[in-house]
């Protein structure tokens, strides 16, 4: 399929550089236009095999785009998606009144981007293999730093290689605790079932003479209420007879009943001790999760932990949903749409940076962003249903994880982004199934 080209229309340059990234690992050749004028313009000479157009841009809009590239009997027949984190059934009814084929999210995965390429003939197959061990480089992260200088450059790479390395150890530390937290639950679960098991049983005998003696239980009954009525009488007290026989007749009831309880209360008090043993595997695995500005948060390093985590929860015979949720950290950044944007330096006043995080709708897609493996990863998941369920969520910026100071608070942009570089994680979160 080789030889085929898209036009990337958007106004963010970051958008057209996620899209364009993710094209170009189907061997589809980008062309992008930064606005609908330009994209027309492009088009007078040019004819792409498809058109991906953002909705909301200065001057024309996605829309009067659309209509516009319909009109021209030349460019007529050229598919257009609409890429857009606009939703509704009103938008996409004028989309698709407009000539528009299809809409798609600016939350899109790599897997459903090529079912669509591949539903419009464009390719026939995944260019990388599916579990690709190859570390992302430089280049193909949202921000590359070819414009360093090299001092900055290495010092960068440094960091990186660091951080590396105690991810490897924290792994390693990790599958360790885990097992011993599974071990403890595995063992808190058996208990538990035993527990149950001899209440149970001791509830079931109890009913089981009470319903099959019952005759044999009325004779013992009248007879001891005989004696009760002869000591009674010697003693002429007509309460202490009402007392025991009220006795005699409950007492069967009262014991299954205190059995009940007890067995009860164990349950309670084993859910509680499983739900905390969760709690601490939810703690270990959320430690050191933080990644690093620019690059995906579900890499090869999710990849590999979420299949370990999966292989020992499957094991223990845990039942419930495994939830990744991304979050992204407002840094303060330097340079601008036409240039592109980095972390600033630790030394720039707070006041200097030209923004603050990323606007809301890409900050929600950084935050969902996966490398080609983790995402065949859940692909491969999802279609063999099993008893542990795999769910991804973003956060964009809106939930961080540790405040950020008031700016009265800090004055560089060093202190400002020690704070955003712990909330630019992943979050795990267990979910029983009972739950």
């Amino acid at each position: 399929m080789a030889g085929k080209r898209a036009l990337v229309v958007d106004d963010s340059k970051t958008a057209r550089i996620i899209l364009s990234q993710m094209l170009e690992k189907s061997d589809l050749t980008v062309d992008t236009a930064a606005s609908a004028e330009e994209a027309l313009q492009y088009l007078s000479s040019n004819r792409p095999n498809v058109i991906f157009m953002d909705h909301n841009m200065p001057g024309m809009d996605g829309l009067q785009a659309v209509k516009e590239i319909k009109k021209d009997p030349a460019t007529a027949m050229i598919p257009i998606l609409m890429y857009t984190a606009k939703e509704g059934e009103v938008y996409v009814g004028q989309a698709r009144a407009l000539g528009a084929v299809g809409i798609l999210s600016k939350q899109v995965r790599p897997g459903e981007l090529f079912n669509v390429l591949k539903g419009l003939g464009l390719v026939t197959d995944r260019r990388a293999p599916a579990n690709d061990p190859t570390p992302i480089s430089p280049d193909a992260q949202l921000f590359p730093g070819r414009d360093m200088p090299a001092e900055e450059l290495v010092e960068q790479v440094a960091r990186r290689t660091a951080r590396l390395v105690d991810t490897q150890s924290m792994q390693a530390q990790l599958a360790s605790l885990m097992d011993d937290y599974l071990s403890r639950f595995r063992q808190e679960a058996t208990g538990l079932r035993e527990t149950l098991e001899r209440g149970l049983e001791t509830v079931a005998v109890s009913t089981a003479n009470e319903v099959y003696d019952r005759r044999e239980s009325d004779q013992r009954r009248a007879q001891n209420l005989q004696v009760v009525v002869t000591e009674t009488e010697r003693g002429n007290s007509a309460y202490l007879k009402m007392l025991l026989f009220a006795a005699l007749l409950l007492l069967p009831t009262l014991w299954s009943l205190v059995m009940y309880n007890e067995a009860r209360g164990d349950l309670v008090r084993q859910t509680q001790r499983s739900e905390t043993l969760l709690e601490s595997v939810e703690w270990a695995l959320n430690q050191e999760t933080a990644y690093p500005y620019g690059a995906p948060p579900f890499d090869q390093t999710w990849t590999e932990r979420l299949t370990g985590l999966v292989s020992r929860l499957t094991w223990f015979d845990f039942q419930g949903t495994v939830q990744m949720i991304g979050h992204v950290g407002r840094f303060c950044l330097t340079g601008s749409e036409k240039s592109g944007f980095r972390v600033a330096k630790p030394s720039l006043p707070l006041a200097a940076c030209d923004r603050i995080g990323q606007p809301a709708d890409l900050a929600l897609i950084l935050a969902e962003a996966q490398s080609d493996s983790f995402s065949d990863y859940l692909d491969r998941l999802r279609s063999n249903p099993a008893s542990i369920q795999v769910e991804l969520r973003s956060y964009g910026d809106e939930q961080p994880v540790v405040p950020y100071p008031d700016a009265g608070e800090v004055s560089t942009a060093g202190e400002w982004n020690r704070v955003a570089a712990l909330n630019n994680r992943v979050e795990v979160k267990l979910l029983a199934k009972n739950e």
